[in-house]
């Protein structure tokens, strides 16, 4: 069977929020990756500080497809498969959970947000001065890089030719993926009212995921930096730019005290780490977002199963955000 096509996007839906266009080029921001990318966060213990400045600014908007992987519960879209406020209310609806969630976009949006009120002239009004900020996510839980995001494979249950030169058959997300952000596009296009025929670009793709790969076979983590690698250039080739920003995050893992099972995990994480950093050196318009160890224990008041709780994943989402924000803001 080959990949599905997300069917066009409805602007015209009665149920859509009314989104008027920006003054300026809006900013496109994709996030990418697997469960904490989803994210089990609560919307109730997001801060009252931070929702009421990003829903006050009423210029971030959100759309996602998580979950489809079939371990993590079947798909979830947004609804109307268009893009809403980003509110903290039934933000995102997970099936996998059967509960509303929010993950590191919060987090995100709090430095994207920083950035572009600097723009603004004191006094203005904030629809004359803002720019929209559009926030599409892709994630899917318990998804490698290796298999389930392989750009290589174009058609579901493709074999495929190994790193280590063995056929394998794998199902990835990867056309599922390009055509869930073209079609995101396409709606931006019609919401702004472009003229032209050019779709809008993606800014920057923000990316949080290894957790399967680290756990997964020796083969998995020797080519996580090559198969990120892979996965950067083929998405900026199906985009048609080069210069989409990536930004990935470090990757995070409570360990407790006496195990020796969760020590042993965490090697093998900095492993992949290692090869997310050099791969993020070797790629052009890439960063590596890198914090300590003391930043990484906050980051750590996780849930049982070791999936970051809101705290953490508003954290992670700052940092990914104020590495954009470092390397890349100045390009606006």
């Amino acid at each position: 069977a080959t990949a599905y096509t997300l069917p066009p996007c409805r602007t015209t839906d009665a149920n859509m929020t009314e989104i008027m266009p920006s003054r300026s080029r809006p900013l496109v921001i994709l996030l990418a990756g697997q469960s904490d990318m989803v994210g089990r966060g609560v919307p109730g213990e997001l801060p009252a500080e931070v929702v009421q400045k990003i829903e006050g600014e009423d210029t971030f908007f959100y759309r996602y497809d998580i979950d489809a992987c079939a371990r993590e519960g079947g798909r979830s879209l947004s609804p109307g498969e268009c893009f809403h406020p980003l509110k903290s209310e039934m933000q995102q609806w997970s099936e996998g959970g059967q509960r509303y969630s929010v993950g590191p976009e919060w987090g995100i949006a709090q430095e994207i947000d920083h950035v572009l009120s600097a723009e603004q002239p004191n006094g203005s009004n904030k629809r004359d001065r803002r720019r929209n900020v559009y926030i599409l996510k892709f994630a899917m839980g318990s998804s490698s890089l290796h298999k389930d995001w392989n750009p290589q494979v174009r058609r579901q249950n493709e074999t495929v030719e190994t790193p280590s030169g063995t056929p394998s058959t794998m199902i990835s997300y990867f056309p599922q993926f390009i055509a869930f952000v073209r079609s995101c596009l396409r709606e931006i296009q019609e919401l702004e009212h472009s003229t032209g025929g050019l779709l809008p670009q993606v800014d920057a793709m923000f990316w949080l995921q290894g957790h399967s790969d680290a756990s997964g076979s020796q083969e998995m983590r020797d080519n996580y930096g090559t198969n990120f690698i892979d996965l950067v250039q083929a998405f900026r080739g199906e985009m048609g730019t080069s210069s989409a920003k990536v930004i990935a995050c470090k990757l995070t893992w409570p360990v407790r005290e006496g195990s020796k099972s969760e020590k042993r995990f965490y090697r093998r994480l900095q492993g992949v780490n290692d090869q997310l950093r050099e791969a993020c050196g070797r790629l052009e318009h890439a960063v590596f977002a890198d914090f300590d160890t003391n930043f990484e224990a906050r980051c750590c008041t996780s849930l049982e199963d070791g999936h970051s709780d809101t705290a953490g994943l508003i954290a992670l989402g700052r940092q990914m955000g104020k590495a954009w924000q470092k390397n890349f803001a100045g390009d606006l």
